[in-house]
């Protein structure tokens, strides 16, 4: 079964997404980049990273076009 999503409801809305540099993560996050150039949609990702190095090792220059907020984190990182 295949459902598709109508992007233009989240049209100037901000999406999180935590596990950015794995696999479903960073599928989902560069298909909303390509979503926002294509169709003018104004979505802002905050993406929660665990690591810099790999976050731009995923995301080459999408990592430093400002399309994308990275956050630090994680469970190492956990409020006491």
């Amino acid at each position: 079964m295949t459902q598709q999503m109508d992007l233009q409801e989240m049209s100037g809305r901000t999406i999180l997404i935590t596990g950015a540099t794995g696999l479903i993560g960073s599928c989902l996050i560069k298909a909303l980049i390509k979503q926002n150039e294509m169709e003018k949609l104004d979505i802002r990702i905050l993406a929660l990273i665990r690591s810099r190095e790999k976050a731009e090792a995923v995301f080459g220059e999408a990592y430093h076009s400002g399309a994308v907020k990275f956050i630090g984190g994680g469970w190492s990182n956990s409020l006491r």
